[in-house]
């Protein structure tokens, strides 16, 4: 995006106009499209209109080709030679930022002893800073004190400082330069004329871009929040005047200046970040600048001091109207959930966070199938961090957050972690004894109980799970539903597994309990020979003693049941508790 700005006039003309009125308003309206070439080949016009615009056009043109064929050349009549063309601005009057590149030759290099001998106004710097290779010369020999000096100046013209502007943007590319003109202070002249109310546009939007460019330099970042360049960068995002092309570029400014973690907080001070939100939510902003705004929003989030205030600012806000914007991309909805997921960090902010609705959004997302598995393993971290919160619990439970999580769980897509945060968010609701039933009734814990097989799963997403399905016993009601639905199945295999932490084998015991008290389940127990691996579990060197206590209490429960029982189960039974007891 680093593309040389090219000239306008800072003058009017000061040659008299094509006589023919014709010319003179098809020269206006075509000017910045046209060359010599193209004006010869016109059949839309007269002969005499043609003749007229051709040497009209070649007149301009020509101080410029002499001089940069006097200047390749080293000859001394260049300074001349640049006299003729500071009068000769007159028709770019005419044109556009286009004109150059179409009517002019390639600005030539300068050499210092050739700088040394001129004195250039804001409109010849501008044609020889589209060179790259004369910014370091032109820096070298102080133009950019120059034009930083014509940008303060009261009694300037606008058109002057918009010229100013756009070579000190041209001169900013340089990577070199960046340091030297933030250390001249050029960056307060560029941020002030941000502000200020005589600046055309078309000079704001250079000014954006400088500012731009000099905040590519990692170093510069610091120092331009020192110099408080981001607030009337904020400013202009909400400047009515401003193009689309400004408010890009200073979204993008404001961007890399947030990227430094030293300078979110001020940027939060400064509320800076109300005027980013804004502009999210400005029907008239372009795709791009409201990308960058996200973006800088989604890195000051990521300051621990600044959380609180950004959602007491609603930031959050439009970061929900984002995530359920169709035309919204993939990655701008990745980028929001992660926003929301820094903001639910914040312990202050859950309680808010859930009240504005910020978790049914979230919900969509983990749906949407368009959304890329990054953003949905975001997605189910906020809503895990917001579940931690046990004022939350009943309105989320209610409002069906349990459901898009459940399906997460088995989700090809979904990565290892997002399953993790998904087991985690539901073992948060379980703990809430007022939600029990309803995720029984719901099924939540047939996707967890798939979750304990899953060969992909990581061990915290199944200790997860285990804690969830060990809550949900707890409701005398769930317990036929749990056991009918095969609940006790993969706990008798956790039982088993060598890999399974020695938490997730003492929880499984304790699930069992709870499922043997219930007189109706012990039939089904009993053919499913869970009083086997409860008696091999006894044996397990591994298991905890409070393990081993839950899984005996199991036994009690279960020799209490003997219709179907075998003898020898019935003696290997007895033997396992007498064992124990011993």
């Amino acid at each position: 995006m680093n593309k040389m700005v090219s000239m306008r006039s800072e003058t009017k003309s000061t040659k008299k106009s094509p006589e023919n009125p014709f010319t003179e308003f098809f020269m206006k309206v075509s000017f910045p499209f046209l060359d010599v070439a193209s004006v010869i080949r016109l059949r839309c016009v007269n002969t005499a209109v043609r003749r007229d615009m051709t040497a009209f056009l070649e007149d301009f043109r020509s101080p410029y080709v002499r001089l940069s064929t006097a200047m390749q050349a080293n000859d001394a009549d260049f300074r001349g030679i640049i006299e003729t063309l500071e009068r000769s601005s007159r028709a770019l009057g005419y044109g556009s930022d286009k004109v150059t590149t179409r009517l002019l030759p390639a600005p030539p290099s300068l050499t210092r002893d050739q700088l040394q001998a001129i004195r250039m106004s804001p409109t010849t710097i501008v044609y020889f800073s589209q060179n790259t290779a004369n910014g370091q010369p032109l820096c070298a020999a102080g133009v950019h004190d120059q034009l930083g000096a014509l940008l303060g100046d009261q009694h300037a013209t606008p058109e002057a400082k918009e010229f100013a502007a756009a070579a000190l943007c041209n001169l900013a590319t340089d990577p070199v330069n960046r340091r030297l003109l933030v250390t001249a202070g050029v960056h307060a002249q560029l941020g002030a004329l941000l502000i200020n109310p005589k600046a055309t546009p078309r000079a704001k939007q250079y000014a954006a871009r400088a500012l731009w460019n000099l905040s590519a330099d990692s170093v510069n970042r610091r120092l331009l929040v020192v110099a408080r360049v981001h607030i009337p960068l904020s400013r202009l995002l909400e400047d009515q005047r401003a193009t689309h092309e400004a408010k890009e570029f200073a979204a993008l400014a404001l961007l890399r200046l947030a990227t430094a973690a030293l300078n979110r907080h001020p940027l939060v001070v400064d509320r800076v970040h109300i005027r980013l939100g804004r502009l999210l939510s400005d029907p008239q902003a372009s795709r791009f600048a409201k990308h960058d705004a996200l973006r800088a929003l989604y890195n000051l989030s990521e300051d621990l001091a600044s959380r609180q205030t950004l959602v007491a600012d609603g930031v959050h806000i439009p970061f929900m109207v984002l995530l359920e914007d169709q035309q919204a991309s993939p990655k701008a909805k990745e980028a929001a959930a992660m926003a929301l997921w820094y903001l639910a960090i914040d312990d202050g902010n859950r309680k808010r966070l859930v009240a504005d609705g910020v978790h049914s959004p979230l919900c969509r997302l983990l749906e949407d199938q368009q959304a890329s598995p990054k953003a949905k393993e975001a997605a189910a971290m906020a809503l895990w961090h917001l579940s931690a919160d046990p004022a939350n619990r009943k309105r989320l439970v209610a409002d069906d957050v349990h459901s898009p999580l459940s399906a997460l769980l088995e989700d090809q897509q979904a990565t290892p972690k997002a399953k993790e945060l998904a087991a985690g968010a539901l073992c948060n609701l379980a703990e809430d004894q007022a939600n029990l039933q309803r995720l029984v009734a719901d099924g939540v814990h047939s996707p967890l109980c798939r979750l304990l097989e899953d060969q992909q799963a990581n061990f915290k997403a199944k200790d997860f799970a285990t804690c969830a399905l060990l809550h949900l016993p707890r409701h005398p009601a769930n317990l036929q539903r749990l056991v009918a639905d095969g609940v006790h199945i993969p706990f008798i295999r956790l039982l088993e597994d060598q890999q399974a932490s020695p938490e997730a084998k003492k929880a499984a015991a304790v699930a069992l309990l709870r499922l043997s008290k219930d007189a109706a389940n012990l039939q089904t127990l009993l053919e499913a020979d869970i009083h086997t691996k409860l008696g091999a579990f006894l044996d397990d060197p591994k298991a905890t003693t409070e393990a081993k206590k839950h899984a005996a209490e199991a036994l009690d429960y279960l020799s209490k049941y003997t219709a179907n029982l075998d003898p020898f189960g019935f003696i290997l039974l007895s033997f396992h508790r007498f064992w124990f007891r011993t």
